[in-house]
């Protein structure tokens, strides 16, 4: 004998079948919804005014999972434009594609054809033309990945392998509750930036129904409106990764007060039993106490200098992005042009990710560069490849860096990150050629004039009268 899951009913529904004394149990396995014996499915159909419009199986025996609709909306389904899946990685695909008919098309002022795909972690470029396009775990451009949150819009997140950050070429969606974007909307393309139909459950779905409610509300907006709207979603994300910044930067401060403090106090108990040590124990005493008071006196200014070092940042030519973890302040740059003196020649160096770490590592490292463009060039005149980030940073990342290795840890200790960023920065801009390492910058490719362009209306002069 058959059974039947019949999901989403309501309150009401139930309570029309407890009236007429019909048999059914709950089978939570399956989320919210009722089990039913075949012999009870079409009178209950009748009584519901449900009909039913796909079913799939499940993975226990005799059981079909039932999609039902109302009969009295059937007829405004039936005139909606399609809903396609062009490609599918994932599961529990019959319940996204009616979360995107119900809470997406239905809501949309301007109903064209929905295709979804699910790139699985590959971008795909914004499609141009006269359908809607939804992409899972996806971005349009290649870029930073992040960790999701625990929960988003304040449902549990099921799957929370590496997720992409916004593009931010359109309207960032954002979630305040954990300055998390699930999704960003660029043109006619609904990007999810996680893999949200991992394991097709009903939290997944849930999440979903939300950012396409969302997603809908963005599209119905005229062009001068929506553009505003995308220009505030970047605001409020910005502004939400500058307040995250500043807290961070707050615990480390009270972090500093708290171990300050206790040494006062453990030095003060201290000093009145160790009389041999006396002298010393109140020089100590009186360093901590001095730095004490110094760290109380400055603490709101320091909350300000924190802002104003995120802001420096921000507005540096180079710099596109930023993010932190508990071990660094991470620097995404432009692509670094470097000038080859003997040659006169501009050379793309690349895009770089710059770690600067709050603590130096065993090796006394607090800088780490990343190659993001490219970690090997050709050596014509040995006929092999040099596996390097720039021409003076070695394939683990770090460099040699002369009179740089102590102002490095001094600035970061300071909290002067900015300064710190850029010195990082115009580290790969440049070549000693006196050296081997530095003379084999010529093996780069040679950059193109709209990037020296770049660099000289960035203010960058370096490079002013030189060949392309």
């Amino acid at each position: 004998m058959k059974n039947y899951f019949l999901p989403d009913l309501t309150v009401a529904d139930k309570a029309k079948l407890q009236e007429r004394e019909v048999v059914f149990l709950p089978f939570p396995a399956l989320g919210e919804g009722i089990l039913l014996e075949d012999g009870d499915l079409e009178s209950v159909l009748v009584l519901l005014e449900k009909k039913i419009i796909g079913e799939e199986k499940t993975t226990y025996m005799g059981v079909l999972k039932l999609h039902l609709v109302t009969e009295k909306i059937d007829q405004a389904l039936k005139d909606l434009p399609p809903i396609t899946v062009e490609c599918w990685e994932g599961q529990n695909r019959s319940d996204f594609v009616t979360a995107t008919r119900d809470k997406l098309l239905i809501n949309l002022t301007n109903k064209k054809p929905v295709k979804i795909h699910v790139p699985h972690k590959k971008t795909k470029e914004p499609m141009d033309d006269d359908c809607y396009h939804v992409l899972l775990w996806s971005s349009p451009k290649e870029g930073r990945y992040i960790k999701p949150p625990t929960s988003i819009f304040g449902i549990t997140t099921q799957c929370r392998d590496e997720a992409f950050q916004p593009s931010g070429t359109g309207y960032i969606l954002f979630d305040e509750n954990t300055n998390y974007s699930p999704a960003e909307i660029v043109g006619n393309n609904i990007y999810v930036h996680h893999d949200i139909c991992h394991y097709g459950e009903l939290k997944e779905v849930r999440q979903y129904e939300i950012m396409m409610e969302k997603a809908a509300a963005i599209l119905n907006l005229d062009p001068a409106a929506r553009k505003a709207a995308e220009t505030d979603s970047r605001q409020k994300f910005n502004q939400a990764k500058r307040e995250s910044y500043i807290r961070f930067c707050s615990g480390r401060f009270l972090a500093d007060l708290s171990e300050v403090t206790q040494a006062a106090q453990t030095i003060r108990q201290e000093t009145a039993k160790l009389e041999q040590q006396l002298l010393q124990k109140i020089r100590d005493g009186q360093f901590y106490e001095n730095r004490l008071a110094s760290l109380q006196h400055s603490r709101q200014e320091a909350m300000a200098v924190y802002g104003q070092e995120f802001d420096r940042l921000l507005d540096h030519p180079q710099i596109i992005d930023l993010e932190f973890d508990a071990k660094s302040l991470i620097v995404y740059t432009n692509t670094i042009l470097c000038l080859d003196p003997r040659s006169g020649y501009v050379h793309e160096i690349g895009d770089f990710k710059i770690n600067l770490y709050f603590q130096p590592d065993e090796d006394k490292h607090c800088i780490r560069w990343t190659n993001l463009t490219r970690k090997k060039v050709w050596d014509r005149d040995e006929d092999r490849y040099i596996t390097r980030h720039a021409p003076h940073i070695f394939e683990s990342g770090f460099a040699c860096m002369g009179n740089y290795q102590k102002e490095f840890p001094r600035l970061i200790a300071n909290y002067e990150m900015a300064t710190a960023a850029i010195m990082a920065i115009r580290f790969p801009e440049s070549a000693n050629v006196n050296d081997t390492y530095g003379r084999q910058v010529k093996y780069w490719p040679r950059a193109d004039q709209a990037d020296i362009d770049r660099y000289r209306r960035d203010g960058i002069n370096q490079f002013k009268g030189v060949k392309v």
